[in-house]
């Protein structure tokens, strides 16, 4: 794990970890995807397959949009309105949903530049995806879809 100056965010990683974990793998189960997993922390992810596609789902930037203020921001802070259990599980349910929701319009699209064009129509008031594509030809592209409202 990371060090954080703000040491709530560790803490509250090792809190939120499971239940994130257990969201996830019951949203799966439930939508017929096949998945398989590996690593843990903020180090798991899923191999998600539908079809001929599978995708790779990092949870380490779900884990930290949840616990920070901003992923991004260096150094990182903690959201301190996680203190309120209701607050917790509201945001920690819509960055999933959010997040499964874009790794499905990717899985279900026989075109993978509509599915990309269309994530963002998906999205919340604020997503962040970062994806990258291996196609047959191991070409690799990053297409980050930032969306503010």
């Amino acid at each position: 794990m990371q060090n954080h100056s703000d040491m709530r965010i560790p803490v509250f990683l090792q809190f939120v970890y499971p239940i994130v974990l257990r969201q996830i793998r019951e949203v799966l189960r439930e939508s017929g995807f096949a998945f398989r997993e590996a690593g843990q922390g903020l180090e798991h992810c899923f191999w998600i397959k539908q079809g001929e596609k599978e995708i790779q789902f990092l949870l380490r930037n779900l884990l930290l949009e949840i616990a920070t203020v901003d992923r991004d921001e260096q150094p990182l802070r903690f959201d301190t309105r996680l203190g309120d259990m209701h607050y917790t599980a509201a945001k920690s349910a819509k960055l999933v949903v959010s997040k499964l929701r874009i790794l499905s319009s990717l899985l279900e699209q026989d075109d993978i530049e509509k599915a990309i064009d269309s994530i963002a129509d998906k999205s919340g008031n604020y997503e962040r995806v970062r994806i990258w594509r291996l196609d047959s030809e191991k070409q690799k592209s990053n297409v980050e879809n930032r969306r503010q409202s």
